[in-house]
C-alpha cells in the first residue's frame, strides 16, 4: 500500500506542475472578500452544563485567486476568521484553504489534484468552513463537509491536513477510467481526540449508455493509523455501482450503493473483520435564480474518539435571488456515527448525532458590497449524553475587493 509521505510527494509534484510556465496565455482572476460582525450565540461551543450564552465579534478575509488557460485550471481559495468573546470565552481562529488543479494533458488523459487545510475548535458549528473531500476526481457528488460527532461540544480543536493526485482517461467516446491516491492527517488539540492518518488509493470505471445515463463502478482500498497506538488501526476495502442521471438541462440526479470490509487492530491482539453497507446519493438542480441540493452518504470512515465507524450524513442546500439586490439562503445538516464495541475503542456499542438548520438573508448596496443577517440552530448528543442546544443570530458586512468588486 502507497504511504503517506509517498502519496504527499506525487501530490506536491503534480501540483508543482500546474504552476510551472504555461503554454497558453493565461486568465487570472484575483479576489478577497472581508466581512465583519456581530453574533449572539447561547451555547456556541456546544457545552454541557452552565452559563453558556455571549456576545461575539468577529472579522473574516477570504481570498480567491484563479489562474486558467485552455489546458488547465488552478484555484487558490480559503478563508481565516478571528472571533472575539464579550464574555465567558477566549478568542477563536477558524480557517481553511484549499488549492486546487486540474489539466488536460491530452485529449484522453486529464490530471486533477489537491491540498487542503482547515482548522477549527467548533467544527460542528462552522458549517461554512467545513473540511471539503480531498480529492473527488467524478465530481458527481457535491462534498459534505465532515462532522465528527464523537468529539463535538468537547471544545476539542480539530486540524486536517490533506492532499490528493489522481488521472482520467478516455478509453473511448462512451468508456472512461480514473485512478487516485488522497492522503490526510488529523490532528486534536483538547480534551478528547485521537491523531490519526489515512492513506487510500482508488479506480473508478465509467460506460455512458446515452445522453444522459451513466453507469459507474469505484474500488477504493485504505489505511487508517492512530498515533501512538495500535488499537484501532484499520483497512478499509470498499466497492460500489451506481448511475449518474441527467434529469434535464439543470437537474442531476446520481446515486451509489455497495459495501466495506473494514479489519481493525484490536487492544488484546489479533483483528476484528467488519462488513457494512455503504451509499450515497444527490439530485441538484440549478434553478433560475438559484439552487436547490439534497446529498446524504454512509461510510466507513475514522473518527476522533470512536475509531473507525460508520458515519452517515444527510445535507440539504438551498439558495435564491429574490430581487436584483436581495437573497435568500439556507442549510439542512444531519450527522449521526455508529460505533461499535468491535473496533477496539469501546466496551459497548454507543451513537452520537448532530443535527442543525442555518439561514442567510443578503442584500447588495453594490456589487462590491453587501450586507446580511444569519440565524441557526444546533444540537449534540448522543446515547450517553446530551447537550444544550445552541441558537444563534447575528449580522455583517462584506465587502470584496479585487477583479470582482
Amino acid at each position: 500500500m502507497t504511504t503517506i509521505a509517498e502519496t504527499s510527494a506525487v501530490s506536491l509534484i503534480v501540483l508543482c506542475t500546474f504552476a510551472a510556465e504555461p503554454s497558453h496565455a493565461q486568465e487570472v482572476t484575483k479576489s478577497v472578500d472581508v466581512s465583519v460582525g456581530g453574533n449572539y450565540s447561547s451555547n456556541p461551543f456546544l457545552d454541557a452544563n452552565g452559563s453558556t450564552g455571549s456576545i461575539s465579534v468577529y472579522a473574516e478575509v477570504a481570498p480567491r485567486i484563479r489562474l486558467e488557460d485552455e489546458t488547465s485550471n488552478l484555484q487558490l481559495n480559503g478563508a481565516v476568521r478571528y472571533s472575539t468573546y464579550l464574555s465567558r470565552y477566549k478568542s477563536d481562529v477558524t480557517g481553511r484553504l484549499g488549492l486546487t488543479g486540474d489539466r488536460r494533458l491530452s485529449e484522453r488523459l486529464r490530471l486533477r489534484a489537491a491540498a487542503t487545510i482547515t482548522t477549527s475548535r467548533s467544527a460542528a458549528q462552522d458549517v461554512l468552513l467545513g473540511e471539503p473531500s480531498v480529492l473527488n476526481p467524478d465530481n458527481t457528488f457535491p462534498d459534505l463537509p465532515f462532522v465528527d460527532t464523537t468529539v463535538a461540544g468537547l471544545r476539542t480543536r480539530a486540524t486536517s491536513f490533506g492532499l490528493g493526485a489522481g488521472l482520467e482517461y478516455a478509453l473511448s467516446p462512451t468508456d472512461a477510467l480514473g485512478i487516485g491516491l488522497d492522503s490526510t492527517y488529523r490532528t486534536y488539540d483538547g480534551p478528547a481526540g485521537i491523531n490519526y492518518r489515512t492513506t487510500s488509493a482508488n479506480f473508478q470505471y465509467g460506460r455512458r449508455l446515452n445522453e444522459s445515463l451513466m453507469l459507474k463502478t469505484s474500488v477504493e482500498a485504505g489505511l487508517v493509523d492512530y498515533e501512538n497506538r495500535t488499537t484501532g488501526d484499520s483497512r478499509i476495502f470498499s466497492p460500489s455501482v451506481g448511475v449518474d442521471w441527467g434529469l434535464s438541462e439543470t437537474a442531476k440526479l446520481a446515486a451509489q450503493a455497495g459495501f466495506a470490509v473494514v479489519n481493525t487492530d484490536l487492544i488484546a491482539g489479533g483483528s476484528n473483520t467488519r462488513t457494512y453497507l455503504t451509499a450515497r446519493g444527490s439530485y441538484c438542480d440549478r434553478l433560475l435564480e438559484g439552487s436547490l441540493c439534497l446529498s446524504a452518504q454512509r461510510s466507513a470512515r475514522p473518527t476522533g474518539f470512536a475509531g473507525v465507524s460508520i458515519v452517515t450524513g444527510i445535507d440539504l442546500g438551498y439558495s435564491r435571488k429574490i430581487t436584483e439586490s436581495d437573497s435568500i439562503s439556507g442549510s439542512v445538516r444531519y450527522t449521526w456515527t455508529d460505533q461499535t464495541s468491535a473496533n477496539g475503542f469501546a466496551t459497548e456499542d454507543w451513537n452520537s448525532r448532530f443535527g442543525g438548520i442555518a439561514g442567510t438573508y443578503s442584500r447588495a448596496f453594490s456589487n462590491s458590497l453587501r450586507g446580511f443577517v444569519t440565524g441557526s440552530y444546533s444540537k449534540v448528543q448522543s446515547d450517553t449524553f446530551s447537550r444544550k442546544p445552541n441558537f444563534s443570530i447575528g449580522f455583517g458586512l462584506t465587502k470584496k475587493f479585487g477583479e470582482d468588486g
